[in-house]
């Protein structure tokens, strides 16, 4: 096998795997990137508009979390000031501007004259793994529209997606577990991880059903395993995986959780039988099948994950990932004309996908087309940073 078709199949073990090492400075990192090129712009006062996440899970959390943790960092790092985001809120409602990523030049001078501000921070986000994300940050001139300084990091997903119906709200005694859980979840979103974890374990010592104010039975050990997971602890967390889909044994996210743990452990046979049972229970969750596939491509049983991935895409057209990694497949298998047609179509999908024009870049190269080879690696390179081949 030729040295690029094996890095080739990195990518999918990168999908399954991921390749962010998770630490809090990370968003000190893309502020610090942002601010520090765009010193000599003076920029004063910023607005932060939601990051648009491409291919978020429903009821996602993400694209608001990233945007607060990046806002409370900008207040941190000194030097400029943020606008509030309740007065942004109402700068947008005027415009009848989302609060996301998506914005034109024109509505970018337009917040800038109404909310007073010099410049707009804003960006993408988009899963290069199953539980990793890469954010796309530009740091825009309000008046003019120019980009003044980027920004591109990979971060592991070290939040809950999403939060179930609840009753926090009501919750009256201070030592409920649904106030516990609410603050769990409160600590969790601004990496206070040893805090966030405590309090979920008072939540299950107060109901060992892990529920919590909540309409998901075990949601509280769920919770504590993302923590487990977060801070590299696979047997603990596994532990309260366990546990959580003994209480909620029909739901397919607990299984597909310990999959992505099991494969991180390189324990694939553990994680192929959980993304089966996954799977099982709800045929049509296409993150099984991306996870099941990328699990047999690196255990070498590639038509296997050929039809897993094809799987994924019926299910979800719009998943990028498993168009991706079944291209990867293709130049591994010497298919080389599939696989660009799968890595072109996930790049329609996400056109911000770095591994995917690596990727491609390999596919062209192999064809003989090294025009298109060298304008993809050298997209590789403008997205990453980072020399190709």
């Amino acid at each position: 096998m030729n040295n690029k078709f094996k890095v080739s199949l990195l990518a999918i073990a990168m999908s399954l795997l991921g390749t962010a090492a998770h630490a809090a400075n990370d968003y000190d990192e893309i502020v610090g990137t942002l601010l520090g090129k765009a010193s000599a712009q003076k920029v004063g006062k910023i607005a932060v508009i939601n990051f648009s996440y491409i291919d978020a899970e429903p009821n996602s959390r993400g694209s608001q979390i990233v945007s607060e943790r990046i806002l409370n960092r900008i207040v941190n790092y000194g030097g400029a000031r943020v606008i509030e985001r309740s007065l942004l809120g109402k700068v947008l409602g005027e415009l009848k501007i989302q609060n996301s990523g998506a914005i034109e030049s024109s509505q970018v001078r337009q917040i800038g004259k109404l909310a007073g501000v010099d410049a707009i921070l804003t960006g993408t986000m988009y899963k290069t793994g199953m539980d990793e994300v890469e954010i796309n940050s530009r740091l825009i001139e309000a008046g003019s529209g120019e980009i003044l300084s980027s920004s591109s990091k990979k971060v592991r997903i070290d939040w809950l997606e999403s939060i179930p119906e609840n009753k926090w709200s009501e919750a009256k005694a201070p030592d409920s577990g649904g106030i516990l859980c609410g603050l769990g979840v409160r600590e969790m979103d601004s990496m206070q991880y040893d805090r966030a974890a405590w309090l979920f374990s008072e939540a299950i010592a107060l109901d060992a059903s892990g529920t919590c104010g909540t309409n998901e039975p075990g949601f509280a050990y769920k919770s504590r395993a993302k923590i487990s997971s977060i801070q590299y602890n696979p047997a603990v967390a596994i532990r309260d995986y366990d546990k959580y889909v003994e209480l909620n044994p029909s739901n397919p996210e607990g299984y597909t959780e310990r999959g992505i743990i099991y494969g991180k452990s390189k324990d694939y046979n553990r994680a192929v039988d959980n993304f089966v049972k996954a799977i099982y229970y709800d045929p049509q969750y296409a993150r099984a099948y991306n996870g099941r596939g990328s699990t047999y491509a690196i255990k070498k049983e590639y038509e296997k994950g050929l039809e897993d991935f094809n799987k994924a895409i019926e299910l979800n057209p719009n998943y990028a990932q498993p168009y991706s990694n079944r291209g990867s497949v293709y130049v591994y298998l010497g298919e080389n004309e599939k696989a660009i047609a799968d890595f072109s179509r996930a790049l329609e999908i996400n056109p911000e996908l770095a591994e995917t024009y690596y990727n491609r870049s390999l596919a062209y190269r192999e064809l003989g087309d090294a025009q298109n080879a060298d304008q993809d690696m050298a997209k590789y390179a403008q997205l990453t940073g980072r020399k190709g081949l």
